[in-house]
């Protein structure tokens, strides 16, 4: 897999904290390196230090969880977030209430590890979804603005973030 998926930092001098406050501000940029061009994915400004520990946490979840909750997977031509979307919408009877809470649990569990939503508590982002699918790291989108799926090095990816999050 070619493909480099990149976060960038930039940390904000603007912004005024105190000792107590372990916030770190900063610009955060995410895009994409193909052979051919580059592609931006996100642009926001937040606490670096929410991304920080959520990476910590999650980092081997990120590289090779598979999204499968009771037999139910993505379908070959979906992408994870496209998946999600799908699995969130079953319905269940009324005496399923212990398979619909179990059900439900595991997309929640499933969304703390793999969106950037989590990793950017209060950010208004979309919800992008960053995980192993298809043999590969795929980060995807899939809302009722936009529906993108790029698939990249996971294993580039993890020890590119994981050397950048060191020095912040």
């Amino acid at each position: 897999m070619d493909n480099k998926l990149r976060f960038q930092f930039e940390l904000s001098h603007n912004i005024q904290q105190n000792e107590t406050n372990s916030e770190i501000w900063g610009c955060i940029s995410i895009s994409l390196l193909t052979d051919h061009q580059l592609v931006s994915l996100l642009q926001t400004q937040w606490d670096l230090s929410g991304l920080k520990a959520w990476f910590e946490e999650n980092q081997d979840f990120i590289r090779s969880e598979v999204l499968s909750i009771d037999g139910s997977s993505p379908l070959p031509s979906e992408s994870l977030a496209q998946a999600l979307n799908r699995l969130q919408e079953k319905e269940f009877s009324e005496n399923e209430q212990d398979a619909e809470d179990h059900w439900f649990d595991a997309l929640f569990e499933f969304r703390q590890r793999h969106s950037l939503r989590f990793a950017l508590r209060g950010a208004n982002i979309p919800e992008i979804i960053i995980g192993y699918h298809r043999g590969a790291g795929e980060i995807s989108l899939s809302n009722r603005e936009d529906d993108w799926s790029y698939l990249f090095d996971m294993d580039d990816f993890i020890s590119d973030l994981r050397q950048k999050l060191i020095y912040t």
